[in-house]
């Protein structure tokens, strides 16, 4: 099989919180069964108060940003 690199990358703006969620991904596949990926979420949030932290996902979840990879074998 070939090798082919496949990047994806969203971005969710929640308007009313004024908060951000980056997520991107990257996947090479080594031969047609094997893959191998790794991927990122990071979450920003421009208001600081602690009222609205308490209230909203982005806000009091942004110091929690994630790294993952795997590897996947097709049957």
């Amino acid at each position: 099989g070939r090798h082919r690199l496949f990047a994806n990358s969203q971005i969710l703006y929640d308007l009313m919180r004024q908060g951000t969620i980056l997520s991107a991904d990257i996947k090479y596949s080594l031969q047609s069964s094997w893959h191998v990926g790794v991927g990122a979420d990071f979450l920003g949030s421009s208001r600081e108060s602690e009222s609205t932290v308490a209230t909203d996902f982005i806000g009091r979840y942004k110091s929690n940003d994630r790294i993952r990879g795997g590897v996947t074998y097709v049957f």
